[in-house]
């Protein structure tokens, strides 16, 4: 497994443990965008449009970041993309324990949310849904403000924009299932279970990745002490 790989795999699957912190923090909101459809039909157009919105400005910022730390990386490291692998590393286990980690509310980043929410709210189907995915980052989410942290740590605007697609993409399933039946979600992922879920998860990602990157070591080669090689 190319370093590249664990580095999509490690974000992919931060997105998805992620998604079952926000079905409880910011899954509401999401599924606000849903809340006064009319018809199952405008219901999915809205979630199509909103996760898409999403999926586009993680990855354009994830760019961004990317193309921001071009020179500062390349400056410190000849391949950036060797040491993404490790950085995933410290981002998995702050995701594993949010709560730990929390990030101030920032107002001045919130209020666009709401403003464009209330503006949008009597547009045509999809408008609503796919401005708020645009908007999205505004929302106070420590797990996606720390994987843009890893893009500004990732050498190439490629590498960058590749990190925040894998996360966004990973957010998806569950939070299209809440907003499709938010009670099915409470079903089978009752809320007592989704801490230890997400805990368990992303440590065991964690120490599959640990080991994984054993092989990047760099190998000892010396030989020891005293031994030369015999001639052939």
């Amino acid at each position: 497994m190319t370093v590249t790989t664990m580095t999509s795999v490690a974000a992919l699957s931060a997105g998805l443990a992620t998604s079952l912190h926000c079905i409880g923090m910011c899954g509401p909101l999401a599924c606000s965008v849903t809340s006064r459809c009319k018809s199952k039909q405008h219901a999915q157009l809205e979630s199509l449009a909103y996760h898409l919105g999403r999926v586009f400005s993680y990855t354009l910022i994830g760019a961004i970041a990317g193309l921001i730390s071009l020179q500062p990386m390349g400056f410190f490291f000849e391949s950036p993309a060797a040491v993404l692998p490790w950085l995933m590393i410290p981002f998995l286990i702050i995701t594993a324990f949010p709560e730990l980690f929390k990030m101030p509310r920032l107002k001045f980043l919130t209020m666009p949310y709401y403003k464009a929410k209330r503006w949008a709210e009597a547009k045509p189907p999809g408008i609503m849904g796919g401005l708020l995915g645009l908007i999205s980052p505004c929302l106070p989410c420590t797990p996606l403000y720390l994987i843009f942290g890893v893009c500004l740590l990732s050498g190439s605007p490629l590498s960058g924009a590749r990190i925040a697609l894998c996360f966004s993409l990973g957010t998806i399933p569950l939070l299209w299932a809440a907003q499709s039946s938010t009670h099915l979600i409470a079903k089978f992922i009752p809320g007592k279970w989704r801490s230890g879920l997400r805990v368990s998860f992303l440590l065991i990602v964690t120490a599959m990745l640990i080991f994984r990157l054993q092989d990047t070591l760099p190998a000892n080669d010396e030989k020891p002490a005293g031994q030369t090689d015999l001639p052939g």
